[in-house]
């Protein structure tokens, strides 16, 4: 949503989205975004283990559409695809992994999500240059691990964004995400 926002307010910023995601949703849900998003399928084997592949297809693309800037929602493989890319980027944290990986469903989950903590999240908060944090706990848990600039950007529903006429008194607002009781 925040790369809409920035094209309503910059008319001159041509767009392009990229999306890794498991071969059975690619192509799935393709709405009208106003730009063009183009898939990068993870095959069957899951995010770090086809690396080179996506990196590849990555830099296809890359010198293809020669943007000025990647912006990469996630610290894991996109995150650190964007941070190794040679093109500046934007990180927006919006989940920490090492965290998550307590709460695994199964050991094999949490065996991924721990290999993806230190093999992605790590060095790609150590080497981005530019990190958006939705929340000051995200500041906070990284710490001097961050190196490069931090830009809060919490994420917050606001009255304004509420449809004129809607009465929004005792209004119920839903999230989807994931919720993680802080011990």
């Amino acid at each position: 949503r925040s790369i809409f926002y920035y094209a309503l307010f910059y008319p001159g910023v041509d767009l392009i989205g990229v999306r890794i995601a498991d071969t059975s949703t690619a192509s799935k849900g393709n709405r009208d975004f106003g730009w063009p998003v183009l898939d990068l399928p993870l095959g069957r084997l899951g995010l770090t283990t086809q690396y080179r592949r996506l990196r590849k297809q990555f830099d296809e693309l890359l010198r293809q559409y020669r943007p000025d800037i990647v912006h990469a929602q996630g610290i894991d493989l996109p995150g650190y695809i964007a941070v190794n890319s040679g093109v500046p980027s934007i990180v927006t944290v919006h989940g920490i992994l090492g965290e998550e990986t307590r709460y695994g469903a199964d050991a094999r989950a949490r065996a991924r999500s721990f290999l993806t903590g230190v093999l992605l999240e790590q060095p790609t908060v150590r080497r981005a240059k530019d990190l958006i944090s939705i929340s000051p706990y995200v500041t906070q848990h990284y710490g001097s691990r961050i190196s490069g600039r931090v830009a809060s950007v919490t994420a917050i529903v606001s009255a304004r964004m509420i449809p004129p006429g809607v009465d929004a008194s005792g209004a119920a607002v839903g999230f989807g995400g994931h919720l993680i009781e802080e011990s």
